[in-house]
């Protein structure tokens, strides 16, 4: 019994690996059969995709946009093109590339003002910088309110000195998202707040489906029933495990309670274990901490304090991530990775990544101003520890606490 249950688990766990990956990687038959088309013109392939696919998955809405570049390419077929367009980005309203290459072609045709309306949703929504400068540009040229409008949507340089905080950014950050998400945080908090210069955070510390596979290991060989994969890796603490590599465990553990999988398996399961485990590194909050701590060893008496942002993921101690971590002299770190559509399987959206990042932001200003957290759920110096937690939480603070955080304000600007 206890065999068969832990092959049941290296199947799972295995699963759990390439799962994700294998719907990206893989189209069965039928699918390249599907999308194909035979016999088909491109304006019913276009039909029988939106009619009778997932287009929610994106697994076949590509299929849109290649039919739609071949019309593109002869004049005779241009404007069925740009509607091979339309269809693809009101069956993939999220997919801004498209949307971009889409508000493109209206221009083209000079019908500017739903161009506009497009860019215009690109600059609101879009996550990459790149995009949204691109969208930008073209706003800029196209409608000059919008190009006078964004002239104040960035912080100011010229604050009279009042209270302040700094955001650093640690590695690469979005400098758009930065600068927004300092508008953002003054506008609860009623401090100002300033980017910093950007500092190195080095190398990650772990890899989270490390972290998993090696527990998973440990696990087995520390019960006194199971000898089979001992008689494979010795009998190993966690340190030993740890100091294997990924494919002397995984090769491991399929020799021992799973020996019909064939090798080509084997060799694709380490495959996808390899893509998935390049996104999933972590760096150590409490490291970050104190690199903060080395990087400004003392503050301005109007600087309240330092925040540093990151876009990789982050963890504290033995637990298995965190959205902040925070000290109580003036110190705070914060991760976006976890609010960024790629990884929480939701469409983009910039103002929505700003909404959680500023609600994950406030737990920490609450440490470094020298308060504690707040008990109140809702308030935005309350703590959460999921996306659902962090989603019920108000973008702004309690009356008590925007009492105590206006308080030590003042103290500030006394001291200033």
């Amino acid at each position: 019994m206890a065999t068969i249950l832990k092959l049941l688990m290296l199947l799972i766990f295995l699963v759990s690996c390439s799962s994700a990956l294998a719907a990206a990687l893989e189209r069965s038959a039928e699918d390249e059969a599907f999308l194909r088309g035979v016999n088909r013109s491109p304006e019913e392939r276009i039909v029988q995709i939106i009619k009778e696919t997932n287009t929610q998955n994106r697994r076949h809405v590509e299929e849109i946009y290649s039919v739609a570049e071949t019309l593109l390419k002869n004049a005779d077929t241009f404007d069925k093109g740009v509607r091979a367009y339309r269809r693809g980005v009101e069956a993939d309203p999220w997919n801004m590339n498209a949307r971009y290459r889409f508000a493109e072609l209206l221009e083209r045709q000079e019908r500017r003002d739903e161009a506009v309306d497009h860019l215009k949703f690109i600059y609101d929504h879009a996550e990459d910088e790149r995009i949204v400068q691109s969208a930008l540009g073209r706003l800029s040229a196209l409608d000059q309110s919008f190009k006078e409008a964004v002239h104040d949507v960035l912080p100011s340089t010229t604050y009279p000195r009042k209270p302040e905080i700094v955001v650093v950014p640690v590695g690469k950050v979005n400098r758009r998202y930065l600068e927004e998400l300092c508008v953002k945080l003054e506008e609860v908090t009623d401090i100002h707040f300033v980017v910093g210069s950007a500092i190195d955070p080095g190398s990650p510390d772990r890899n989270a489906f490390d972290r998993k596979l090696d527990r998973f290991v440990t696990a087995i060989l520390a019960s006194p029933k199971d000898t089979k994969l001992k008689e494979t890796l010795g009998n190993l603490d966690a340190n030993g495990v740890a100091a294997l590599d990924v494919e002397t465990k995984v090769r491991a553990l399929t020799t021992a309670y799973a020996p019909d999988i064939s090798p080509n398996e084997i060799n694709s399961s380490l495959a996808r274990y390899a893509l998935m485990r390049g996104s999933s590194w972590q760096y150590d909050s409490d490291r970050l901490l104190d690199l903060l701590a080395k990087t400004f060893p003392s503050k301005k008496p109007w600087v309240l304090g330092y925040i540093g942002l990151i876009s990789e993921d982050l963890y504290s101690g033995d637990g298995n991530w965190v959205y902040a971590n925070s000290k109580r002299n003036g110190l705070s770190i914060v991760s976006y990775h976890r609010f960024l559509a790629v990884n929480s399987q939701e469409p983009p959206s910039r103002p929505m990544l700003i909404e959680r990042t500023v609600k994950a932001a406030l737990g920490g200003i609450s440490l470094i101003t020298g308060h504690a957290r707040c008990y109140k759920p809702s308030c935005g110096f309350g703590y959460a520890y999921s996306l659902r937690e962090l989603d019920r939480k108000k973008i702004e603070l309690c009356d008590v606490c925007a009492k105590k955080l206006a308080e030590s304000a003042k103290e500030a600007v006394i001291d200033a």
